[in-house]
């Protein structure tokens, strides 16, 4: 019995380094994102994980460019990427803009609803 538990342990544990993060990805519209940053929503910190030059023609406003190396996750935080390669940062908080970058212009920036009306439309610089 004892043994056959143990042999059971061993196995399990040997395939846990390939079973994955325990965290699926998640997203956020950006929609949601939009009235996130209006409410104020605690703890909220928007990233872009683009180059410079594609921060600086164009981003989410309150974002920030970071690199993902770079990102610590604290648990208190909600972190939302808005355009890059999210693949390395995860987290219960962690969420990736559905549609990025893109979607945030279509459906917030050049609407002309309460909330595309709030960020002001399309601007060069995106803030």
């Amino acid at each position: 019995m004892k043994w056959s538990l143990a042999v059971t342990a061993l196995f399990l544990g040997a395939l846990a380094p390939f079973a994955g993060s325990p965290y699926q990805r998640r997203e956020v519209g950006a929609i949601d994102l939009a009235f996130w940053i209006k409410d104020r929503k605690p703890g909220l910190r928007v990233v872009d994980l683009r180059s410079q030059a594609d921060f600086d023609a164009f981003h989410v406003p309150t974002s920030v460019r970071e690199n993902a190396a770079s990102i610590q996750v604290k648990p208190e935080e909600t972190i939302v990427i808005t355009a890059g390669d999210a693949s390395q940062i995860q987290g219960p908080n962690v969420y990736v803009l559905r549609g990025g970058v893109l979607a945030w212009v279509n459906e917030v920036a050049k609407s002309h609803t309460a909330i595309g009306n709030y960020f002001g439309g399309l601007r060069r610089g995106g803030c």
